[in-house]
């Protein structure tokens, strides 16, 4: 996945308008593959030992046990939302899956466009079409469209995410994964967010927003 995320990368921060040192590009990509890696790695470390705590004889990953992670990552990055939700406004539009619901929000390979990053208002672009009553603020998946003829779309494919949470001897169905897959896309835009804001990235700038304590899953 790493080496797969690698190729990305150069695309997305070009969409995004995101410069970076040029003399520096091999690395950075590099580097920052690797810290994205480490945070699927360890968020799917997190949501696997949820499971085994609260639901030792499942071994099968619910969505309760992706909420902890969601609370974190929305207090972190995204409180104007959490702001938002408690006044009856906008929100995640996750509570409706909690309970099992079938919102249409998760669906696997949601559009076939890369989404750009609203960067002001520290949020994904409002979802294009479909998935959420007007009004509602969702976070959209980023699609990633290699060539016409690839079956791998996404920046965190299916197939791989499941290989490491096997590794943790657990399963997941795929209302689940999409729920995984939100809140792997959270961290990463709120990384992108930051270094958006520190432009152009070098290494040592990248480095030092990793260490931020937002970010510590990236270590």
């Amino acid at each position: 996945m790493e080496i797969w995320i690698a190729t990305q990368l150069p695309k997305f921060l070009t969409l995004n308008k995101i410069t970076w040192e040029k003399s520096e590009e091999t690395k950075l990509i590099e580097q920052l593959s690797f810290y994205i890696y480490n945070m699927v790695y360890n968020i799917c470390a997190i949501v696997a030992t949820n499971s085994k705590v609260y639901d030792p004889a499942l071994k099968e990953i619910k969505p309760r046990h992706l909420q902890q992670s969601l609370t974190y990552i929305q207090k972190k990055c995204y409180p104007l939302s959490i702001t938002m939700e408690q006044k009856g406004g906008s929100s995640y539009h996750f509570d409706a899956e909690y309970l099992g619901k079938e919102t249409g929000v998760y669906t696997a390979d949601a559009g076939k466009n890369i989404l750009a990053l609203d960067f002001e208002n520290k949020i994904a672009r409002p979802e294009i079409s479909g998935g959420a009553a007007a009004g509602v603020i969702t976070f959209s998946e980023i699609s990633y469209t290699i060539i016409n003829t690839s079956e791998r779309k996404d920046l965190f494919p299916n197939d791989d995410l499941k290989v490491i949470l096997a590794d943790f001897q657990v399963k997941i169905g795929r209302h689940s994964l999409q729920i995984l897959k939100k809140i792997l896309k959270m961290h990463f835009n709120c990384l992108m967010i930051d270094i958006h804001a520190q432009q152009p990235l070098t290494l040592v700038k990248l480095h030092k927003l990793v260490a931020l304590k937002r970010h510590g899953v990236f270590l």
